[in-house]
């Protein structure tokens, strides 16, 4: 329980890919802003819920991956010593027919051949206990495998379950804000001073987001210092949408196409 949770890094979303050849607009690539030049704030709908449950599964899915990986490498690893001791048991059987055959073999030969007799069946007593190793390990990866792709479907059952639709009024960030408050977890002064975090568990941040953004309900620092978790990490996320700032990192993309290449050969999906 008391394991650091990975690092999870957000990224500029890319504009949306149209396969029509249509010019963008003004309008289409920036916010709405005021007569200041000011972002409008906007209508925001929240999905309220626990935001630990989006990290489990992100746990969930990295065990996923690496059973995955550990099956894979278990199942290669045992097919090139396998192909090795094949070669290996051929040579010993060529040895031992050819000896056979002779009429009269030499003293020597004869050595050779109780050698290669005694070698050919520690060989096969091997190859057949590194089969039923490999036998026992791929199966428990398997089960691995299918446990937690149950607790990943489970998880999102609960997560969809949970969640609890409201709405607030806001105004999304800036490129600049989107990648100081997300990406390094910034926040400002009452001077628009960006001050650093303490440390990487400091999450003064989003009180002083959720202040600056959020226009209804309008809220302190202080009162959103008092915020219920669940409603802090909802919103924040909420914000980061509108800023068209994604959560996932290229990792999290990266292990979830794995996962979902893997299952497709593996369980049949």
């Amino acid at each position: 329980m008391g394991e650091k949770k990975p690092e999870i890094k957000g990224t500029i979303n890319p504009p949306p890919k149209d396969n029509k050849q249509v010019m963008l607009s003004k309008e289409e690539i920036v916010f709405e802003l005021d007569e200041e030049g000011k972002a409008i704030s906007q209508k925001v709908k929240v999905e309220v819920y626990d935001r630990a449950l989006d990290d489990e599964l992100f746990l969930t899915t990295l065990e996923l991956d690496n059973a995955l990986t550990m099956y894979d490498s278990v199942r290669k690893a045992s097919k090139t010593i396998g192909e090795r001791s094949n070669k290996e048991l051929a040579k010993l059987n060529t040895r031992i027919t050819d000896i056979e055959k002779l009429e009269k073999p030499t003293d020597d030969q004869k050595k050779i051949l109780l050698e290669s007799k005694k070698q050919l069946k520690e060989l096969e007593n091997s190859m057949k206990k590194d089969s039923f190793d490999t036998e026992i390990k791929l199966q428990a990866y398997m089960d691995k495998i299918k446990e937690t792709r149950k607790d990943f479907k489970t998880l999102e059952e609960m997560r969809k379950k949970a969640i609890e639709v409201r709405q607030i009024q806001a105004i999304p960030c800036t490129v600049t804000e989107a990648h100081r408050y997300f990406q390094k977890r910034m926040y400002k002064d009452k001077g628009e001073k960006w001050i650093d975090p303490t440390d990487e568990e400091d999450t003064t941040y989003i009180s002083y987001l959720l202040a600056e953004k959020v226009i209804e309900p309008k809220l302190t620092v202080k009162e959103w210092d008092h915020a219920k978790p669940n409603m802090r990490l909802s919103i924040k996320e909420a914000i980061s949408e509108i800023s068209y700032y994604s959560r996932p990192s290229p990792k999290e993309v990266l292990v979830e196409r794995r996962r979902s290449e893997k299952l497709k050969n593996l369980i049949g999906e």
